[in-house]
């Protein structure tokens, strides 16, 4: 009987921790937003858009995939990650599509996928149930309004007159 109950215990431990490691769709919903920026040409806001690109992806997860000067379309997949305090590594992919013409820079962030990596090295696909999605929103909100800022520099501290 001794022996029966922390098996027991053990047992329901397991389960509800299977249970609450289930798969879930991808929560987020994409988020779009178009940059005026009047007086800049489409090769101009690509050559922004590419370097803002550049310096945002800065893992070995996140990777432009796509890049069209003449369309004035980049598209790539940015992997932002945090760390909870059992240890556990949450990743939010998210597809970042930039599309630029004259005078104007359009960013779309599609939600691609979300995953867990336990700190024992395992890993969980669609793991939604314990991610932060506040934190992730937030996080696309921070990417907008730094593409923003990017594409409405005036050029003052980029050290372009070298």
């Amino acid at each position: 009987m001794k022996k029966t109950i922390p098996v027991s215990i053990a047992i329901i431990f397991f389960t509800v921790g299977m249970i609450s490691c289930a798969s879930s769709p991808v929560p987020q919903e994409s988020k779009s937003e178009i940059v005026e920026v009047p007086g800049k040409s489409a090769d101009n806001l690509f050559a922004l858009a590419n370097s803002w690109l550049i310096d945002t992806m800065n893992n070995a997860k996140s990777v432009i995939q796509f890049s069209d000067k003449s369309e004035g379309i980049i598209k790539g997949k940015y992997a932002d990650n945090y760390q909870s305090i059992t240890g556990t590594d949450y990743y939010a992919q998210t597809i970042i599509t930039i599309q630029v013409k004259e005078g104007r820079a359009r960013i779309q962030l599609d939600p691609d996928a979300l995953w867990a990596i336990d700190p024992h090295g395992r890993k969980y696909d669609n793991y939604s149930t314990m991610a932060d999605t506040s934190r992730i929103a937030s996080n696309r909100d921070k990417l907008i309004a730094s593409f923003k800022l990017a594409m409405t520099a005036t050029g003052e501290g980029n050290n372009n007159d070298w």
